[in-house]
């Protein structure tokens, strides 16, 4: 049996298939405590007792760095309806969770399971879920729950698409319940990174089946799911399902059983979206109190990134690194007195980036994007010194995007290609491609003579936009005319989803262990379009634009190689495949990375305890979900 495999870095170490506990411990059998909202409806006989909503064998978390005190309500702030990854990484309800014990020190460890095991050849994954484990509404967690999300939920002529951690080419995983409480996820081929990608990926392994099958087909009739979609006030049932449905979306349906700390009581559309605490949340602190120590999550609605910084200086937040722009950080510093907070500072990895789409519906921009010469002239134009200083008050590093230093499989070549500044080169290149025609405004023209223009489409909440500013100048310098297209977060993606942008503005993050989601650099991720047609290719799923890329490009070699990685025979096989991925990359990068290894900014009140310093903040990580925040408590 598998249980502990560590990948050495230079920064970083990763604890895999991880038995051994890190931040948690056995719970012993003992009295436990609760908030006094709660122990207000046991005494009035609307609640259970505590010791009857959590688990025989609860989640011990131990508090950073002090037993916490109940009562009060987090601030925060969000962009939208579309804002929704920033509070689901606050409470994400996941089977395994990421840890991080020390800065730079990650590891896995159990969340509602209670216990995993693998075998030898990380063929079988069995999980055991806490006995007396509940959803929120109090209704017990069994692999009935399971079966239906891997049955009913996900899957051909279901509401989702099939996991991808779940799939090996052909075939895919096998989910068998053993019992009640146990299950089984069984590939045909080594899958050693299976745990790993689990802490990360969106696959919850169970959705509420006694909630959500009122809602599907295969339980109830056509007459009972037109009702629904009527009380939602959407089309069909399909709309019920997934990120934005109506009925199985945590952020928008406070009626959803879940197993986060908090559940969604004021969803938007609301100028403040509420979350309360859950009654029948499965962990306890070390001394037996039933967390989340907080009673509720509020997130203010703003509509600019000036209004964030005033309601920071105003003393509005109490703890956020979402919108956060780093080029903000003399402000926020200047304000820390009069806002009564501080600025805590992790280390972030992600590296804005720029992705010109090598498959847009604009056929003479794709060639030239697919041209490498062309990339490069645009990646040399950009002075990625200036844009630091100008924009990011000199925090960043200018870089092309990758894993950053420090991760196992860090690539110099590719972070150093075509990142230095060079704008003779970069026209001679241009030049050596026929675009030597100018019009009228001094912009060149494009091979069927009209202006050579670059549209970006970014999404609303960048706080870069003086980024994307000085890009276009730097650009315009070299004769390419740009555009900026900013729009809201959820336009972004049905722009992307839909082959419509040339140019999308998305920080490459999921950099320090990329393995685990090699999405970017297998083009199959639609926030980072750099080949949206080809990608679409490669997942099968039905898009109208998919296409196969040209004969003999590097991307058939990068699938193979993912492939490959995802079954190696164990982890140090996986990560040398994971080098060559790059490796490929780094001979004509597709994309354009620009400044990264900016510092993380985290707003927190001073009234906020049992938050950590110095920490590494990656979206493969799940941001500040790296950290328990059932934990964090209100001085009040």
């Amino acid at each position: 049996m598998q249980i502990r495999t560590l990948i050495p870095t230079k920064g970083f170490t990763l604890a895999v298939g991880l038995s051994a506990l890190l931040m948690t411990t056995t719970a012993w059998a003992q009295d436990y405590s609760e908030a006094p909202m709660l122990a207000e409806q046991v005494a009035a006989g609307t609640l259970p007792a505590v010791d009857e909503r959590l688990p025989v064998e609860p989640r011990v978390i131990a508090p950073y760095n002090e037993i916490g005190t109940y009562g009060g309500v987090w601030r925060r702030a969000f962009t939208g309806p579309s804002d929704d990854r920033g509070p689901q990484k606050l409470m994400e309800p996941r089977i395994v969770r990421f840890v991080q014990t020390a800065p730079g020190v990650f590891g896995i460890e159990p969340a509602w399971a209670s216990s995993y095991e693998v075998n030898e050849d990380s063929t079988e994954f069995t999980f055991n879920i806490r006995e007396g484990l509940k959803w929120s509404d109090g209704y017990p967690v069994t692999t009935e729950d399971v079966l239906f999300y891997f049955e009913d939920v996900v899957g051909d002529d279901n509401p989702w698409p099939w996991p991808s951690l779940l799939q090996q080419g052909d075939s895919r995983a096998v989910v068998t319940a053993i019992d009640d409480l146990t299950f089984k996820v069984t590939f045909t081929e080594s899958s050693p990174l299976f745990i790993t990608r689990l802490g990360r990926e969106y696959v919850w392994m169970a959705s509420p089946a006694h909630y959500l099958s009122q809602f599907h087909p295969n339980y109830a009739s056509e007459e009972e799911l037109a009702a629904a979609a009527e009380s939602f006030g959407v089309e069909s049932w399909q709309d019920l399902w997934g990120r934005r449905g109506k009925a199985e979306s945590f952020w928008l349906n406070p009626e959803l059983p879940t197993l986060s700390p908090w559940t969604v009581s004021t969803p938007p559309p609301a100028n403040q979206v509420i979350f309360e605490r859950n009654p029948y949340y499965y962990a306890v602190d070390t001394e037996g109190n039933q967390l989340p120590y907080i009673d509720q999550i509020s997130h203010d609605l703003f509509q600019d990134p000036e209004t964030l910084n005033l309601w920071v200086a105003q003393g509005r937040i109490d703890l956020q690194q979402r919108h956060m722009g780093v080029g903000n950080f003399p402000f926020f510093k200047e304000n820390e007195a009069a806002g009564d907070y501080e600025v805590v500072v992790w280390s972030g990895l992600e590296v804005d980036t720029l992705w010109p789409n090598q498959t847009t519906n604009d056929t003479v921009m794709a060639e030239l994007f697919q041209t490498a010469d062309f990339r490069q002239a645009l990646n040399i134009a950009l002075d990625r010194e200036a844009i630091n200083e100008i924009v990011f008050a000199g925090l960043t590093t200018p870089m092309q995007a990758g894993p950053p230093e420090g991760s196992a499989i860090y690539n110099a070549d590719l972070i150093a290609k075509w990142a230095e500044y060079d704008p003779d080169t970069a026209n001679a290149l241009l030049d050596g491609l026929g675009l030597t025609d100018r019009d009228g405004d001094g912009y060149r023209l494009r091979p069927d003579g009209e202006t050579l223009e670059i549209i970006i489409t970014t999404p609303l909440f960048a706080s870069n936009i003086d980024m994307l500013e000085l890009v276009s100048e730097f650009w315009g310098d070299i004769g390419v005319k740009t555009s900026l297209d900013v729009v809201e977060r959820t336009l972004y993606l049905d722009r992307v989803n839909a082959n419509e942008v040339m140019m999308g503005h998305w920080p490459m993050g999921r950099a320090a262990f990329f393995l685990i989601d090699p999405a970017a650099y297998a083009a199959t991720i639609t926030d980072q379009p750099w080949a949206n047609a080809w990608g679409a290719y490669r997942l099968d799923r039905g898009k109208d634009f998919a296409v196969a890329p040209p004969e003999g490009h590097m991307l058939y070699e990068v699938w193979d190689k993912v492939d490959a990685a995802l079954t190696a025979s164990s982890l140090d096989e996986a990560a040398q495949i994971g080098a060559e991925i790059l490796q490929l990359h780094a001979a004509e990068p597709n994309w354009i990375g620009v400044v990264g290894a900016a510092p993380s900014l985290y707003i927190r009140s001073n009234r906020v305890g049992n938050f950590p310093e110095g920490y590494i903040r990656d979206d493969i990580t799940r941001d500040i979900g790296i950290i328990p925040t059932e934990q964090l408590y209100l001085k009040e």
